[in-house]
């Protein structure tokens, strides 16, 4: 696979699949069948990541200690 950033506000990445990816239709068909079942479940982690580094950024610089350490696991 091919990733590759755009540099735009918020970023967007687009993601392309190279020679060998397009070789096995069978994974990448079944990739897409997972992200399609569990796309709520993904955002909602996205969401609970995103508001984790923004509370840890946010202590950080009210400290003005250095960076935060941010833990993106489970809690």
């Amino acid at each position: 696979m091919s990733r590759t950033v755009v540099p735009t506000a918020p970023v967007a990445v687009s993601c392309e699949l190279t020679g060998p990816g397009r070789s096995r239709p069978e994974m990448t068909r079944g990739l897409g069948t997972w992200a399609e079942g569990h796309a709520d479940e993904v955002l909602a982690d996205r969401e609970t990541c995103d508001t984790r580094v923004a509370r840890a950024t946010a202590r950080c610089r009210s400290r003005r200690r250095g960076p935060a350490v941010i833990t993106t696991g489970p809690t």
